[in-house]
């Protein structure tokens, strides 16, 4: 609560809270076409790296934290792909509950990379990340995160 005055009390604290599945994402295959950079290194796979098991970013805002990490996702009728697994947490001095949670996954491709951006008062967010696979070339949609958070299909920009 003192993160928005202008001298902060800060104390870390842990807790552990049970979650959605998470799982190792795999490498992520990218709309065939050129890639000079993995040609001239002889990269027969033309696969992009899907990162590992660490969050990248968390935001604060509206008392809770928002935050999404790269797994392992399997559609009812694709693949297993690489997807997204957001967070968002209402933490508290003595514990914290997951207020919201889910996937954000694109049948037969792979989303990675997951950025969030919330309003002040947390009544707007949206998860940015980048979309490749068989279809697409690497490239940046966005789904809206706003509460509550839905289950959604990525748009292209």
């Amino acid at each position: 609560e003192s993160l928005t005055t202008d001298k902060p009390d800060v104390q870390v604290s842990s807790t552990v809270l049970a979650s959605e599945v998470y799982g190792q994402p795999p490498a992520v295959q990218q709309k065939p076409g050129p890639y000079p950079l993995g040609q001239s290194l002889k990269d027969k796979l033309n696969l992009l790296n899907s990162n590992d098991d660490r969050m990248q970013q968390v935001v604060y805002s509206g008392g809770r934290t928002w935050s999404g990490l790269n797994t392992v996702v399997k559609t009812d009728n694709g693949p297993t792909t690489t997807g997204i697994a957001y967070f968002v947490v209402r933490p508290s001095p003595t514990s914290a509950t997951i207020s919201s949670q889910g996937y954000v996954a694109v049948n037969r491709n792979s989303v990675m990379f997951p950025s969030i951006g919330v309003t002040t008062r947390a009544t707007r967010a949206a998860l940015v990340f980048t979309l490749a696979g068989p279809g697409y070339y690497p490239s940046t949609p966005y789904v809206s995160l706003d509460p509550p958070a839905p289950h959604t299909t990525p748009v292209p920009v």
